[in-house]
């Protein structure tokens, strides 16, 4: 196996295996009403995603991104869900609005670069499978394909 395919291998990792951020430490006296009920519903959330109700958990963490837009946290999570339900632009932008608010979040980082390499390979899959043999970017878009598949899944090929 190529070294490249090492590097790689490593990077594609399932995303679920980066399903969560530091939260940030809640200052002494801050357990307010508020602060109780931001606890509450994000526990209820966390419970929601382990167990893998990633639907219910979407709505419970839209929720409160609504009331809380900059939680590194639940926008990372909002993140792996819409990885989970196939739903990789979705899953891009809430990896990048993680990175708008801190560019230092190696998860988001990882986790956007395998949503792209995933978003490419299914590219250039649908090319070589649409277009005419004939044509002359047939062969560079097979390359591509078989390519960005060995990248994704070296046990594979």
């Amino acid at each position: 196996m190529k070294s490249s395919q090492w590097v790689v291998l490593g990077l594609c990792v399932l995303l679920s295996a980066c399903n969560s951020l530091q939260q940030k430490p809640q200052a002494e006296g801050e357990l307010s009403k508020g602060a109780s009920e931001y606890q509450h519903n994000l526990d209820r959330a966390d419970a929601s995603y382990l167990g893998r109700e990633y639907s219910q958990a979407l709505s419970q963490y839209q929720s409160i991104h609504d009331d809380y837009p900059q939680d590194l946290h639940v926008l990372f999570r909002i993140g792996n869900i819409y990885s989970h339900l196939d739903k990789p632009k979705e899953a891009i932008i809430a990896y990048e609005k993680v990175l708008a608010v801190d560019t230092k979040k190696s998860k988001a980082w990882y986790n956007l670069g395998v949503s792209y390499m995933q978003q490419s390979a299914k590219i250039w899959r649908h090319m070589s499978e649409q277009i005419d043999p004939k044509d002359p970017l047939y062969k560079s878009s097979k390359h591509y394909s078989r390519g960005m598949s060995e990248l994704i899944n070296p046990d594979k090929s």
